[in-house]
């Protein structure tokens, strides 16, 4: 079930999720939040579904989301590139911290992460 989690932290964190005011995606580069500056915009407005995984679950935040791997009780912070990660949730209690969409890699913090 862990190699699963990871397997889907990789899909939800190189999703193109920007959306603009039209509801329109903008191309990657784009989707970085200009000079890191978050409005109270909802920078995903499209949503991941979880249909019959059991076992997951997101939690959307403005410009930052958070995956729960429920089994493992491990958090992942994923928040939109170009804006710093919430100060409230800096405490050490997740996993992994990232920005979304990966500008040109996988992020690996440990030896432990590699399945």
């Amino acid at each position: 079930m862990m190699k699963l989690g990871r397997i889907l932290l990789l899909i939800f964190s190189t999703c193109r999720v920007a959306v603009t005011a039209h509801g329109e995606v903008p191309p990657v580069n784009e989707t970085c939040i200009p000079d890191g500056i978050v409005s109270s915009d909802d920078y995903f407005t499209e949503k991941a579904v979880i249909g019959d995984a059991v076992g997951l679950d997101i939690t959307y935040h403005g410009y930052y989301k958070i995956v729960h791997n429920l089994n493992a009780n491990i958090t992942y912070l994923l928040h939109q590139c170009g804006s710093d990660p919430p100060q409230e949730e800096m405490d050490g209690r997740h996993q992994l911290v990232l920005p979304v969409p990966l500008q040109g890699g996988v992020v690996i913090t440990s030896t432990s992460q590699i399945p």
